[in-house]
């Protein structure tokens, strides 16, 4: 209007139409054909203080748009165009948008330079350049699996996991015919297994969706996006998979489990398939197991001296139960590994009921449960206490049979180990009496019991960073207050694939069963009070625990919020009056009280002195 490109009327009609039309005053203005597109761009810039660009004409490079995905560019009507001394340029149809820069600069990893686009350029580049370079990716992954190199699918040898001597022979022929030519699916199989490996990837998850089998693999513990195998392969790759893994390849409308044997070079892998039906076709997730992997010991899990010197303590006792806890993925197999590992160096019977075997240890019995043939934990452990173990491991305490005869072997000269799916140590006490065991029965055969989660390692190239406010409360919260200790977050090299991190370690919190929690726990007491009575005792919370590995330097805050819950009421709540408490009170302002040790982290005694008329007197003055 001050240019003269404008009159009121045509302003007050605009902004009138805009309120039932979802579009921008300026775009409008321009589709009513009311100003013209070079008058309308010199006032955006001014308004924006951001330069204009054409979207028409842009060129758009692949690895450009890789650092941005396509949904997030949708989302905000984003588009990435160029990288400029390490800075991303992108055309944004609102690009004083604040909170849409912010999260473009945090999937990208880079500092973003906005420029001013109109929203109808931009939707048309995302859907003309993303398409393209989606189509270029299906069909470079293709080309890549096929020309993979001779040596490492010469190396990739399949083995038949049935039990029938026709079906053996029949793969066996089978096998011999596709060594003879390869086909396009044998290649991919083999290529997909042999790129997991050098990834160390624990599964590979193939997705089906409308425009193919989206390859993706979980490495330690998150999963990635790897490439679209596309719809011409889709169902040569599920055949084949579920061929290996003797499977009926005719059904596809029930979930269906097998088993693949693989030798790679001097690996021998145990592969289990899962398939399940969904909308778009079958979908497939393959665990990898390494057989051969048995030398496990607790300092390579990441357990510090002290936490190893109390499992240990529960371990050398003749007969009593250890449970590890925690949630799937979190290393609760692998610590009874260990366990076994340790205890088999002395002249024991070993037994262990496991679903499924996932490391194959010499000198120890082991036995798969197999619930069609009716081969279940429970089944198992009365057989096995009549063949005179001295240790006994159940994979998992799912049900009230196992529960009591696994607690009763305990107590008859056994040592017991086995797992429970809990969120921390002490629930497991309150998870065995929901399977209505007997209090008294807990208290005499439990010995320990270790909670953990699986945090992964940082990376050489991690970087000195500062705690975030958000972040700071909620440490003080879970009784945390020595935050003066440098912390590092995740950089990014070629060692890790820009990640940051390389590989998981073991964070966990362990209750030892003493006099005390033992008469706690026959009088069916609240968590709150076991959790008091252990801290007399040097108990570490998980939290704490986990905050250790952080001033060491060995994982990021990031991480630790991201698996362990950081929400203990019972740290925010006084002893005396149950009012909710900040993280920065040492003394409780409704009731007069103190805080304790298991709230603040530090003995409140000696720095505060509560008096009878209520004030309150530092004693150090």
């Amino acid at each position: 209007m001050e240019r003269g490109s404008l009159t009121a009327e045509n302003l007050e009609k605009a902004i009138e139409l805009q309120r039932i039309v979802a579009m921008h005053l300026g775009e409008l203005l321009l589709s009513r054909q009311v100003v013209r597109k070079e008058e309308l761009i010199p006032a955006l810039e001014e308004v924006t203080t951001c330069e204009y660009f054409d979207c028409k004409t842009v060129e758009a490079d692949p690895e450009i748009l890789k650092h941005i995905p396509v949904d997030i560019a949708r989302r905000n009507c984003a588009f990435p165009i160029s990288i400029t001394n390490g800075k991303l340029m992108v055309v944004m149809s609102v690009p004083q948008k604040l909170n849409a820069i912010d999260e473009l600069s945090f999937v990208s990893g880079k500092t973003i330079i906005p420029r001013l686009g109109f929203e109808n350029e931009i939707s048309d580049a995302i859907d003309k350049w993303y398409g393209k370079a989606e189509a270029l990716e299906i069909e470079n992954e293709n080309h890549k699996y096929l020309e993979l190199e001779e040596s490492n699918m010469g190396n990739v040898e399949f083995l038949s996991s049935s039990s029938r001597k026709v079906q053996i022979e029949a793969y066996r022929e089978y096998e011999s015919e596709q060594c003879l030519v390869k086909t396009e699916a044998t290649q991919m199989v083999s290529s997909l297994l042999v790129a997991a490996i050098k990834k160390k990837a624990s599964d590979i998850h193939l997705d089906p969706q409308v425009k193919g089998l989206m390859v993706r693999y979980r490495i330690d513990g998150i999963l990635h996006d790897i490439n679209m195998i596309s719809e011409e392969h889709r169902a040569k790759v599920t055949s084949r998979i579920k061929i290996l893994a003797d499977m009926d390849i005719s059904e596809r409308r029930v979930p269906q489990d097998g088993r693949i044997l693989v030798k790679l070079h001097e690996m021998k892998l145990d592969l289990r398939v899962a398939t399940l039906p969904t909308q778009y076709g079958e979908k497939i997730v393959i665990r990898i197991l390494d057989t051969t992997n048995t030398a496990i010991d607790f300092s390579e899990l990441g357990f510090s001296s002290q936490d190893k010197e109390r499992i240990l303590s529960c371990l050398n006792k003749p007969q009593g139960m250890l449970l590890v806890c925690g949630p799937t993925g979190s290393g609760k197999t692998t610590t009874l590994y260990a366990a076994i590992n340790n205890l088999r160096k002395q002249p024991l019977n070993i037994i262990t009921i496991e679903d499924p075997v996932e490391y194959v240890i010499e000198g120890i019995n082991q036995v798969q449960v197999n619930q069609k043939s009716g081969r279940t934990f429970s089944g198992c452990l009365r057989s096995i206490l009549r063949q005179d173990p001295n240790v006994i491991m159940v994979g998992e305490i799912r049900d009230t049979e196992t529960a009591e005869l696994a607690l009763t072997a305990s107590q008859t000269g056994h040592l017991l180990l086995s797992t429970v799916r809990t969120n921390d140590s002490i629930s497991a006490v309150t998870r065995l009496m929901e399977l209505k065991i007997a209090p008294f029965l807990i208290a005499s055969s439990l010995t320990g019991v270790i909670s953990q989660r699986l945090v992964r390692k940082l990376c050489t190239c991690r970087r000195e960073s500062s705690i975030p406010p958000q972040y700071a409360n909620r440490l003080r919260a879970a009784g945390i207050f020595d935050l003066s200790e440098p912390v590092y977050e995740p950089g990014g090299c070629i060692e890790c694939d820009n990640t940051g991190y390389r590989g998981r370690l073991c964070t966990a919190e362990i209750l030892i069963i003493d006099e005390d929690i033992q008469s706690l726990i026959r009088k069916d007491a609240y968590n709150d009070l076991i959790r008091e009575s252990a801290r007399k005792n040097g108990f570490t919370t998980l939290q704490e625990a986990a905050w250790e590995k952080v001033k060491l330097g060995l994982t990021s805050v990031d991480e630790i919020f991201r698996l362990i819950p950081f929400n203990d009421e019972s740290a925010q709540r006084c002893h005396h009056c149950s009012r909710t408490l900040s993280p920065e009170f040492m003394v409780c302002p409704f009731c007069g009280t103190a805080r304790t040790d298991a709230q603040s982290g530090t003995s409140s005694s000696h720095l505060l002195k509560i008096v009878p008329d209520g004030y309150i007197f530092n004693c150090d003055w």
